[in-house]
């Protein structure tokens, strides 16, 4: 019995030493950096600003609380000087556009993330809060004009490429007849005109000549023209665009409506601690608001409309009342000022 367990003993360990030892631990993440900027831009966006106005801050029971993202780590350490300089707070290289330093963390620093458990990669929530619409529709981008030299200078150049360039003095002097002549409209012409010359009858004509040569470099211009841009490639805005019409034209209300369903449960989510500190109806206000700023546009109807904030009317009526106010009562006051004056003069000649 004792030589039969010693057996099965050692057929145990041999056993055990076949089995492969397990390799370093490496931490893989498999979130998206641009999906989570998006995310965090939208969160800033919609629903810091609704916070702030009832003096409340995101809970960290929140999971679009900035402690708990997966990239919060590297998001501190960007540093911006100005808008063509970025800098990594860990090792102090700097770098011309944001995603050149986003591909160094990737790089170099790719081990400094949130490892927490309970670490949320935003990019998960981008259904709900309508990334691709956002993105296509060019509303996060900072409107920020050019900061450096060189992108003034490039705006300046491409605004000079843009402007017809002035004709000739040669060109300028043309005879007063010529010069008043009424211009005909130049009618459409349909094809484009062929290299074949053999049914081409010489017009004696001047008049004739010349606007025959006319109208062949105008529709010569216009093939030209069709040709350069049937070879250029399409712009990737307007893809995007393309892209989000087809997919409107196939929209799911099913799948929408259980988007807006669990959109509502992490915004009752996000807030509920924040019962402590509010009242009822502060709360319910809020978690509205919320709730419109987001989980309102979850629907076939609303889904790809454009979200940019429209610019405040200014208060022209308020200010011509106010004027009118004004201008009344310097009236009133000088009207008071003269009448009294000149009671006192009266009385002061009797």
């Amino acid at each position: 019995m004792t030589t039969t367990s010693l057996s099965l003993e050692v057929l145990a360990l041999l056993f055990l030493t076949l089995i492969p030892w397990p390799g370093p631990s490496v931490f893989k993440i498999s979130c998206s950096r641009d999906n989570s900027k998006i995310v965090r831009k939208v969160i800033q966006n919609k629903w810091l600003p609704v916070l702030e106005r009832f003096q409340v801050k995101l809970p960290l029971e929140c999971p679009f609380h900035p402690a708990r993202d997966i990239f919060a780590p590297q998001h501190a350490a960007k540093m911006q000087h100005r808008p063509s300089q970025w800098t990594c707070a860990f090792c102090g290289k700097s770098f011309y556009e944001e995603r050149h330093l986003d591909a160094h963390f990737d790089h170099r620093h790719k081990n400094q993330i949130n490892k927490a458990e309970d670490a949320v990669c935003l990019a998960d929530y981008c259904d709900i809060l309508r990334c691709q619409v956002l993105v296509a529709h060019g509303l996060l981008n900072g409107g920020d004009g050019p900061g450096t030299d060189i992108e003034v200078w490039q705006d300046v150049e491409s605004i000079k490429k843009a402007l017809a360039p002035a004709a000739t003095r040669s060109v300028a002097r043309v005879a007063p007849r010529r010069r008043h002549r009424p211009r005909s409209t130049p009618l459409p012409v349909p094809d484009c005109p062929k290299t074949d010359l053999e049914n081409d009858e010489p017009e004696s004509d001047e008049k004739k000549t010349e606007d025959s040569e006319t109208d062949v470099n105008q529709t010569a211009k216009l093939c030209d023209a069709d040709t350069v841009e049937s070879s250029l490639p399409p712009d990737s805005r307007q893809k995007r665009l393309a892209d989000l019409q087809a997919e409107r034209a196939a929209c799911d209300p099913t799948r929408l409506q259980i988007l807006k369903i669990r959109c509502e449960k992490i915004v009752h989510s996000c807030i509920a601690t924040l019962l402590l500190n509010l009242t009822q109806h502060q709360f319910t206000e809020l978690e509205e608001e919320m709730q419109r700023a987001v989980c309102w546009y979850l629907s076939c109807d609303r889904y790809w409309e454009d979200t940019a904030p429209t610019a405040r009317a200014f208060p022209w009526p308020l200010l011509l009342a106010l004027a009118t106010g004004l201008a009344l009562a310097l009236c009133m006051c000088y009207y008071i000022i003269w009448i009294v004056f000149d009671c006192y003069n009266r009385t002061t000649r009797l």
